[in-house]
C-alpha cells in the first residue's frame, strides 16, 4: 500500500499500481487457498470487528477504523469481549 501526496492510497505490486486495488489480490488469494466458499470483504470486516472486541480496543477507535456506528459495534460485537462475558457468567453464580 502506498499513499500519495493528496492522501489517496493505492495497492502496489512489483512496483506498479494495481488498477483494481485489493479486489484482484483478494480474489486471487481466495482462489489459491482452495476454499469451497468465496469469502467477501464483509467476512473480513466481521472478523476484524470481533478481534477488536476481544482485545482492549476502544469502541470509538474500532468504529472509526471499521466505519461502523459505535452503537451498532457495541450491540453486535460486545459478546466477544471477555470482560463482558465474565460479568455475565459471574452473575449466574455457578
Amino acid at each position: 500500500m502506498q499513499t500519495n501526496a493528496i492522501g489517496l492510497t493505492s495497492c502496489i505490486w512489483l512496483g506498479k499500481t494495481v488498477p483494481t486495488g485489493l479486489r484482484w489480490s483478494f480474489a486471487k488469494a481466495c482462489e489459491q487457498s482452495g476454499l469451497s466458499w468465496k469469502p467477501t470483504q464483509h467476512h473480513l470486516k466481521h472478523s476484524v470487528a470481533s478481534w477488536f472486541a476481544m482485545d482492549p480496543v476502544p469502541i470509538d477507535q474500532a468504529a472509526d477504523r471499521l466505519a461502523i456506528d459505535p452503537t451498532t459495534l457495541r450491540r453486535v460485537y460486545r459478546k466477544f469481549d471477555p470482560d463482558y462475558l465474565r460479568e455475565v457468567t459471574s452473575a449466574l453464580s455457578l
